[in-house]
């Protein structure tokens, strides 16, 4: 199908509105017919503003980065009708051990769904085969998606994900494994692992380690000030207090909850508190013994209404996604007041890898990058299987009973 053929297609949704500017980009080198305007040099911190009733961007998958920030300069006026991207792919651009080509596209196209506010309405390929694609003198496969804009949404929980790929369980697993295995590590300068132990002298794991972002939080450790000090909540410590005697020993006010110690509460240091309370999404217990509050309860409780928690730690074995749910869902505000998030996700609640149930944890770690939290470190538990493979039907059935992974997000 030509490429002219496969525009009009794309454009047919918004047949009935009148188009009077068209805007068509290529990212560095690529030929799209000698009808583009030439983008090579977008080192710039920020792009030229891009205006057009109709924008094509044409580039390859290798340049995803670039297409990104020229998302982010289109100009939302009122007069943006429709984007339409075209990105190419080759074999030669996919490197040796990565997981699949497939993977950057997802990263592409959601980064536009959910950071830009774009959504997809149409959607075609050309010379997408497996022989197409090994040719040399044929110029790849071509993904097209016609976008519109959808206003408005900025702070709205997300309610909806397109499915990933074919919607199976494996392309949401897909999805998901390019989540985990990506962060983004340069957002945070000063990294530091704190607490753990380790286990087993043979690998190289300490179990109750995570990582700590302390650009922000190194000031408040060292303020002399009980005012500005750094405040931290610890859900879940199965007595393993070392992460928290970590945090306390610097100089943070540290409250640690867990109603399975089946210890009263007390008060273990200075400023270093237990609570024998659970976090719930309501106040009914799993257990008859447990007292669970909501996390707003325990702020109010606390009389910490206000007051910024630097550090929020999750390890409530499976618990998490139903704490996250709620919160993103029905209170988001809630956690802007959060600095750092950081939390172990367990197999619990993914209900033998469904594809609807990975979809719906998908869903959430992408809302909390749209409530502005992003990844900036992510490790593999032992306990679980790594989440990267070029045969995600064969990591499905590895991830039946293990699938752990401990993730530090901090708001930029």
């Amino acid at each position: 199908m030509e490429s002219s053929s496969l525009e009009g297609r794309l454009l047919e949704p918004v047949q009935s509105l009148r188009v009077h500017k068209r805007t068509v980009i290529r990212v560095a080198a690529y030929d799209c017919e000698n009808n583009c305007r030439l983008l090579t040099d977008l080192r710039p911190e920020k792009p030229p503003a891009i205006s057009g009733q109709v924008v094509f961007i044409h580039g390859l998958i290798t340049h995803s980065y670039d297409i990104r920030r020229l998302v982010k300069a289109i100009r939302k006026d009122g007069t943006n009708k429709v984007l339409i991207t075209a990105i190419t792919t080759k074999n030669r651009h996919i490197k040796k051990g990565e997981e699949n080509f497939a993977l950057e596209l997802y990263n592409l196209f959601h980064s536009l769904y959910f950071h830009h506010n774009w959504i997809p309405v149409a959607a075609d390929h050309q010379d997408c085969t497996k022989s197409h694609r090994h040719r040399p003198q044929r110029r790849g496969c071509i993904t097209w998606v016609a976008w519109i804009p959808l206003e408005g949404l900025e702070g709205m929980p997300l309610t909806y994900i397109p499915p990933a790929g074919n919607g199976s369980s494996e392309s949401e697993l897909q999805r998901l494994a390019s989540f985990l295995n990506r962060p983004t590590e340069d957002v945070c300068r000063n990294m530091q692992k704190l607490g753990g132990t380790r286990q087993n002298v043979y690998i190289d794991f300490i179990d109750g380690q995570y990582a700590v972002c302390l650009d922000r939080l190194l000031p408040k450790m060292l303020s002399m000030s009980m005012a500005n000090s750094c405040l931290v909540y610890s859900f879940g410590v199965n007595d393993d207090w070392s992460f928290d005697d970590a945090l306390h020993g610097r100089g943070c006010e540290v409250h640690s909850f867990d109603p399975s110690s089946g210890g009263p509460s007390h008060k273990r240091g200075l400023r270093h508190w237990f609570h024998a309370w659970g976090l719930g999404t309501r106040t009914n217990a799993l257990k008859p013994e447990w007292k669970m509050l909501t996390y707003a309860q325990i702020r109010q409780k606390l009389g910490h209404e206000g007051r910024p928690v630097d550090v929020l730690k999750l390890d409530m074995e499976g618990s998490e996604w139903s704490f996250l749910e709620s919160t993103l869902m029905d209170h988001p505000s809630m956690l802007d007041a959060v600095d750092q998030l950081i939390m172990e996700i367990h197999p619990e609640g993914f209900e033998g890898m469904q594809a609807r149930v990975i979809r719906q944890r998908s869903l959430l770690l992408h809302h909390l990058e749209k409530r502005g939290f992003t990844l900036f470190k992510s490790r593999v538990n032992v306990n679980g299987p790594n989440l990267r493979s070029f045969d995600f039907s064969n990591r499905l059935n590895e991830t039946q009973g293990h699938f752990m992974y401990e993730l530090s997000f901090i708001k930029i």
